[in-house]
């Protein structure tokens, strides 16, 4: 189940904030600042603060993808980077010898990777594909390379953490386990694949989603539009 907020003033959310039992709650933001600025408000409150009870959306994802995939470790982005340097430099290839080729594969990955871990994902490729033949040989070469990368980080058993609401958005994250209802305070850095976990998670969980509503709301056009789908 999911409750749809709207939030036009900071005071609102500080009312709500202060209604909210988080003996009961995880609060999830988007990043450390609001992260320690609520923590901070609600030692004020309660001096016994449970770890779980305002964590980063980042956070979280890696709580629930490792309680799905224990076996998996964590990269930060720059062992990603070395990691991906060592195997691309492996592989020989005459098109990604220049020194920031790591850089672009991680880009690309980053962005591919919804597209890789659907069922579907090449079927689309494909159809954007057809549509623009302009971008055929530069998107079609980058899109093998990451699908090998991601084999290859999937049979190492590494995830880039930059990647984790990606990778778990292929697991069965309705069934992960988590004894707290969510509210999901990420203003206008939701992503459109946030959305889709948030929703699985609501067929077992109850989830309050926080909805920015101000004069300028409308110019964050994607944050926008990932609200839209919550109705």
């Amino acid at each position: 189940m999911i409750d749809l907020h709207p939030v036009g003033h900071l005071a609102v959310k500080e009312k709500f904030f202060s209604q909210t039992s988080l003996s009961k709650t995880t609060w999830v933001v988007s990043d450390l600042k609001s992260k320690l600025e609520l923590q901070t408000r609600a030692l004020k409150q309660n001096p016994f603060l449970e770890n779980d009870s305002v964590l980063r959306a980042r956070e979280l994802w890696r709580k629930l993808f490792l309680r799905q995939a224990p076996e998996y470790q964590i990269l930060s982005s720059d062992l990603a980077h070395v990691l991906l340097g060592h195997w691309l430099h492996s592989l020989k290839l005459e098109w990604v010898r220049s020194s920031d080729s790591q850089s672009t594969l991680l880009v690309y990955l980053d962005q591919l990777l919804p597209l890789l871990v659907h069922e579907s994902g090449e079927e689309l490729l494909v159809d954007w594909l057809n549509d623009h033949p302009q971008s055929q040989i530069r998107w079609r070469s980058w899109y093998e390379l990451a699908k090998r990368a991601w084999q290859y980080l999937n049979e190492m058993k590494m995830i880039p953490e930059s990647m984790l609401a990606a990778a778990l958005s292929a697991t069965d994250v309705e069934s992960a386990q988590w004894s707290k209802d969510f509210v999901f305070d990420l203003g206008s850095e939701i992503s459109p694949l946030e959305v889709d976990l948030i929703r699985r998670l609501s067929e077992k969980h109850h989830i309050t989603v926080l909805k920015p509503e101000t004069p300028w709301t409308s110019q964050f056009v994607t944050s926008h539009a990932c609200y839209e789908r919550f109705k």
